[in-house]
């Protein structure tokens, strides 16, 4: 049926409808410093861990300062 006056209505209603699914919502901020600090932060939490453990051992082990 090419002479069907709804066809050409529903085809620019479906390219709308497949042009809006494809618009990005925004990212929320926590995931785009994660992103880019993701390195820097685990680095941070890493030292800081190590500092806790040999902090505990020194105690533990009677180490004085």
């Amino acid at each position: 049926m090419p002479d069907d006056p709804t066809r050409g209505p529903l085809i620019e209603g479906a390219q709308r409808s497949l042009e809006a699914c494809s618009i990005r919502a925004p990212e929320p901020r926590y995931l785009v410093i994660w992103r880019r600090h993701k390195w820097t932060i685990l680095g941070i939490g890493l030292f800081l861990l190590l500092d806790l453990v040999v902090g505990i051992a020194a105690g533990v082990g009677g180490v004085r300062h």
